[in-house]
């Protein structure tokens, strides 16, 4: 099962896979926290996700928007905290 993050400034979406992770489905969401990596290390391990996939926020350019250092942060801490894999995605 893998677990996909869609974070905001304010809310971040949780979805979870199918256990053939081939479909992803609505989840939860979540209210952005400075809790925010330990609650969802904590629901990787309860869950015993086999990795991570973190939306990529971006302009209408194509260039990362402010909040992307946010995700940047969200994912560093995910992969300092978990064994498995974290990935970013556009």
């Amino acid at each position: 099962m893998l677990i996909g993050i869609d974070y905001g400034a304010k809310r971040t979406g949780i979805a979870v896979s199918d256990e053939s992770e081939t479909l992803a489905f609505p989840h939860d969401v979540w209210e952005t926290t400075k809790n925010l990596t330990e609650d969802v290390v904590v629901f990787a391990r309860e869950r015993g996700a086999a990795g991570i996939v973190v939306g990529e926020s971006h302009d209408l350019s194509g260039n990362p928007n402010p909040i992307a250092k946010n995700i940047e942060k969200l994912v560093d801490g995910l992969k300092a905290e978990l064994p498995i894999p974290v990935h970013s995605e556009p």
